[in-house]
C-alpha cells in the first residue's frame, strides 16, 4: 500500500480511532466533484463518499465491521475482458509486416524504389502488431467486486474500477484472519 497522502488521511482521521490500524484504502473522484474513499482496517470496511458543492459539503459514511460472528466470509468477483481479439490482431499485423518487409529487402538490390516503400511498409506494420501485442497483454481488465457474506443481516457489496485489487484483498485477509483465531 502507497502512503496515505493529506488528503487521505484528513478524510479518514475522523473516522479511524486510535488503535485501529489501517490496512489498505482506495480513493478515486468523478467529474462531478464526489470523492468516494474505502477504506479497510483491522476491524472494518469504510465506505465514505464526499460531495463538494459550491456552497456546501456532504459526506455519507457507511462502516461495516468485519470481525463480528455475523461475517461468514467473503466473495470476490472480477470480470475479465477477452485480451484474444486484440492479440490476434497485433499477430496479424506482426507477420504481415515481417513478410512485407522481408520481400522488401530481398527486392532493394534491383534497384526498384518499391522495394524500399515496401520494407519501411512492413517495418512500420511489424512495429504497430508488436506494439498491441505488448498492450493488450499489458492491460488490466474488468471492475472489481468484493462482498462481505454476513448471516442474518444483508450482505454488504463494493464496487471498484478496473484492476483495483489490494482492498478486496485487505477485506478477505481480515475476515479470514479474523475466523482463523
Amino acid at each position: 500500500m502507497e502512503a496515505a497522502t493529506e488528503s487521505h488521511t484528513e478524510i479518514l482521521r475522523d473516522h479511524v480511532p486510535d488503535g485501529e490500524q489501517l490496512q489498505e484504502y482506495y480513493t478515486g473522484s468523478n467529474n462531478k466533484g464526489t470523492t468516494r474513499t474505502i477504506a479497510v482496517t483491522d476491524r472494518r470496511l469504510l465506505k465514505i463518499n464526499q460531495d463538494e458543492d459550491t456552497n456546501q459539503e456532504e459526506i455519507d459514511i457507511r462502516s461495516t465491521l468485519l470481525t463480528g460472528p455475523s461475517v461468514t466470509g467473503t466473495r470476490y468477483h472480477r470480470e475479465e475482458e477477452s485480451r484474444a481479439p486484440m492479440q490476434i490482431f497485433g499477430s496479424i499485423l506482426a507477420v504481415l509486416g515481417g513478410i512485407m518487409t522481408f520481400f522488401g529487402v530481398l527486392g532493394m538490390g534491383n534497384g526498384d524504389g518499391s522495394a524500399g516503400v515496401l520494407a519501411v511498409g512492413g517495418l512500420l506494420l511489424l512495429s504497430a502488431g508488436i506494439y498491441i501485442i505488448y498492450e493488450a497483454d499489458g492491460r488490466t481488465s474488468g471492475d472489481v467486486e468484493i462482498t462481505v457474506e454476513r448471516s442474518g443481516v444483508e450482505n454488504v457489496t463494493v464496487e471498484l474500477p478496473q484492476g483495483q485489487v489490494d482492498v478486496p484483498q485487505a477485506v478477505s485477509r481480515v475476515v479470514a484472519s479474523r475466523h482463523s483465531e
